[in-house]
């Protein structure tokens, strides 16, 4: 999720994988839930901010063995978001959460991946006019 400024909304993940690390929002789908609505449901709970769901962004695949604790096979779906209402605020297992520019994320610690599905982020949020 982009701000009007052009920065992103980011949390810093309390608990593995990737603790400590700055990373997009996000979470598991409950059995029963839509995408959108888990999209919705993990941004409430992580930032405490209302949202709309955009366009898919980016899918990223880790196969068992090739995480740190060699866990199982995890499919990342990463969507655009727009604010609907809400203060960001650190929630669930977020230990902060924060709007950084840009050329700010080279100088944090972030998951791996996280600088090419920002650009392609707002490459995509150009072309289609879409806002936070």
């Amino acid at each position: 999720m982009f701000d009007g400024r052009g920065r992103v909304l980011l949390v810093r993940r309390g608990a593995p994988p990737a603790q400590g690390r700055w990373s997009i929002p996000g979470g598991k789908v409950r059995r029963g839930e839509s995408l959108a609505a888990a999209v919705r449901r993990e941004m409430l709970e992580e930032t405490g901010l209302r949202v709309t769901v955009g366009e898919l962004v980016a899918v990223y695949e880790r196969l068992p063995g090739e995480g740190p604790a060699n866990e199982g096979h995890f499919v990342v779906l990463d969507y655009l978001c727009g604010f609907a209402a809400g203060e960001p605020t650190a929630g669930d297992d977020a230990a902060a959460v924060g709007w950084f520019a840009l050329r700010e994320i080279a100088g944090l610690r972030v998951t791996e991946g996280l600088a090419g599905v920002l650009r392609r982020a707002r490459r995509i949020a150009a072309r289609t006019g879409w806002s936070a």
